[in-house]
């Protein structure tokens, strides 16, 4: 496996990024004419806000691009064994569109739109989680690889939104027929323990990847995801500092991924 390094070029008209041999232009910043700060200071204060944001970005990509380039000791290396298990995953599912990106140690103090341009995303909309949801309610009945009536399910969702408890009580009572549908007392989900999510997923806390789990859970993924332009998003990859970037049609026929709506903008 590769893992190709993320520049940045500056030029007059703005920034691109340069991921995978593809550039992802940035806005234009507006005009090029000089600023009068006495007759717009909010523009100037606006301007100057951005500047710093840039400068946090390339802070970022910089450590980034050094965090790659680092002796094997320095970072988790292919042998760890969630690393060995998911990526060992992706592979016996053949997806072709997989990508895989170590990030720095301070990714997750970075900001969404931070982290997108570390990652070489369009958007944030693009970054994705998998939190693994518990039915407390749940009364045991059926197959243990029933999708309909399961404990545990993992649910894959954007950054920018959250699982909203009632659509997915809903979705997931209305996976089976009329005829057969469990009473709407028999669902409860919350958050699953982290001794569960240990368990079920075999990923630790901003690790968990979708791939390489405990075959009995059904995976969800959230159906706003698919309005993402382009369909490609990124996920935990079975370590704390490491990311897979997917393709969303991909990702959904390698897991055999239900589709539905379950979550609620932010």
């Amino acid at each position: 496996m590769t893992i190709e390094p993320l520049s940045l070029d500056e030029n007059a008209a703005g920034i691109k990024y340069f991921v995978r041999r593809r550039n992802f232009p940035a806005p234009i910043l507006g005009s090029t004419k000089p600023l009068s700060i006495e007759k717009d200071k909010d523009q100037a204060a606006a301007l100057l806000s951005l500047a710093r944001r840039l400068d946090r970005i390339e802070s970022a990509l910089v450590a980034n691009d050094a965090s790659l380039s680092v002796a094997p000791g320095a970072l988790p290396v292919w042998d760890d064994p969630h690393v060995r298990r998911a990526a060992s995953a992706v592979d016996s599912a053949l997806c072709y569109s997989a990508v895989w990106r170590w990030v720095s140690t301070d990714y997750y103090g970075l900001d969404l739109e931070e982290r997108a341009a570390v990652l070489g995303a369009y958007g944030t909309d693009q970054l994705c989680k998998s939190m693994l949801m518990e039915n407390r309610a749940y009364c045991g009945e059926g197959s243990a690889l029933d999708r309909t009536n399961a404990r545990f399910y993992l649910v894959v969702l954007q950054y920018t939104a959250a699982i909203d408890g009632k659509k997915l009580e809903s979705e997931v009572r209305a996976l089976r027929g009329l005829r057969e549908r469990l009473d709407p007392s028999k669902f409860n989900f919350q958050v699953a323990s982290e001794e569960d999510n240990g368990y079920c997923t075999g990923y630790p806390h901003n690790a968990v990847t979708p791939f390489g789990i405990d075959p009995s859970v059904p995976i969800i993924f959230a159906s706003a995801i698919m309005q993402t332009v382009p369909n490609f998003v990124w996920m935990g990859g079975g370590h704390q500092h490491l990311k897979l970037g997917i393709a969303v049609n991909d990702f959904i026929c390698a897991t055999d991924a239900i589709v539905i709506d379950v979550t609620k903008l932010r």
